[in-house]
């Protein structure tokens, strides 16, 4: 059992409901930030392509989803 599972055991013991991503939230693709641009005391993460944050950037380019 790994990690996930122990703690869903212990915290829902009646379990959870699994839902798809695109369910509960609307993913988009904002625009290319180049690495030059990129800070590391900037406020919002970039994201290009991977798993992990690539730099920071001060502004966003993809409009908040209410």
């Amino acid at each position: 059992m790994n990690k996930l599972d122990e703690l869903i055991k212990e915290l829902c013991p009646n379990g959870v409901e699994y839902k798809e991503l695109g369910e509960i939230a609307k993913v988009t693709i904002g625009e290319f930030v180049h690495k030059d641009k990129q800070s590391e005391n900037a406020e919002y993460p970039v994201y290009n392509g991977g798993i992990s944050n690539t730099g920071y950037y001060d502004e966003y380019n993809e409009e908040k989803i209410k």
